[in-house]
């Protein structure tokens, strides 16, 4: 199909774009007579087809899947960083993207009504056990996946021929690159509230401190720990906002502009956020305004060439969020999980 405003479209290509999208109904009745759209309308069924075989070549390509809110091992990477994709500064969240104007559109941003994505906050001195960390930010041994700080110790432990007694815990606490012990530990502990487990922020000392968390918890020795914590937590209502008001899709990020581009030509409206690369390489999230014209067909037409829908994912961050603030406050009850 052409942009040729003088030729008439065929049945043929009437046939394969959906009814709604150039709502024939509406022209006036030379125009019925000749199958000759609008400019506009016409623009409308080109990018249709365009968006169409964009999505047929897609369909033929590896998926990219989301991870959970979690991904497996124990170090840095094993998390998901999904408040990587908020503003830098104090600016609410905001997605870029483009409406219809014209042949060409305009740029347009929408900001969340809510403000930040995500929530930090600080508690200055916060009192645990070597027992309660879950996972360990630094470590040379980072491309190793071990489920549990544990498992990592006693590799460890067993590596080093170390005693599994008080004369071996003593050894593992004296390792000069553990640094929150003490009264002025310039270590921390962090947690992602979606993610639920309590991170060791460390410089180094993470074969040592694992070592060490083993031994504690084979003899059931308290080790107590005080230092700063950082939660990081969804704003909540910023998620909601997102649910309820578009459909958010993952897409190859070489072909994102394009299909926004053609997407706005249909619905009059599509937004766009690259992923952090913590989170995916060479991707990136579409937001479609689900009360944009024709937003069920373009859903649709996505949800068909298999792109992965991002909304489950964000509702189930927010779902674990909701149950590890509930059990944070049952494995710390000095420390009140605040409502965002």
């Amino acid at each position: 199909m052409t942009d040729n405003p003088i030729r008439p479209v065929t049945e043929d290509e009437l046939k394969r774009i959906p009814a709604s999208v150039y709502g024939r109904e509406s022209w006036s009745t030379w125009r019925r007579a000749l199958n000759r759209p609008t400019p506009a309308v016409r623009a409308r069924m080109t990018a249709w087809i365009h968006l169409d075989r964009m999505l047929e070549s897609i369909r033929h390509e590896a998926k990219f899947s989301l991870p959970g809110t979690r991904k497996p091992g124990i170090f840095y990477d094993s998390s998901v960083f999904v408040d990587f994709m908020d503003e830098y500064g104090d600016g609410p969240f905001t997605l870029d993207g483009i409406v219809a104007q014209g042949a060409i559109g305009r740029a347009s941003r929408r900001s969340s009504p809510a403000g930040k994505l995500a929530i930090h906050r600080t508690v200055p001195r916060f009192s645990f056990d070597i027992r309660d960390v879950d996972a360990i930010g630094h470590s040379q041994s980072d491309q190793t996946v071990f489920p549990t700080i544990r498992s990592f110790g006693y590799d460890y432990l067993t590596f080093m021929r170390e005693s599994i007694d008080t004369d071996g815990l003593i050894r593992m606490l004296d390792h000069r690159e553990i640094r929150i012990l003490g009264r002025e530990p310039t270590d921390s502990v962090g947690m992602r509230l979606w993610d639920g487990r309590l991170f060791l922020r460390n410089g180094g000392g993470s074969h040592h401190f694992a070592g060490a968390a083993y031994i504690a918890a084979a003899n059931g020795v308290c080790v107590a720990l005080t230092s700063q914590l950082n939660i990081t937590e969804f704003n909540e209502p910023v998620i909601e906002w997102l649910l309820e008001g578009f459909a958010i899709f993952v897409v190859p990020r070489h072909l994102s502009a394009k299909l926004v581009k053609a997407t706005v030509q249909i619905t009059g409206v599509c937004y766009a956020r690259d992923l952090p690369e913590a989170i995916a390489r060479d991707e990136t999230l579409i937001f479609l305004p689900k009360t944009s014209a024709n937003a069920s067909l373009v859903i649709d037409a996505l949800n068909k060439a298999g792109l992965a829908d991002a909304a489950p994912w964000l509702a189930a961050c927010l779902a674990d969020q909701r149950e590890n603030r509930a059990l944070l406050a049952e494995r710390f009850p000095g420390l009140k999980a605040q409502q965002p």
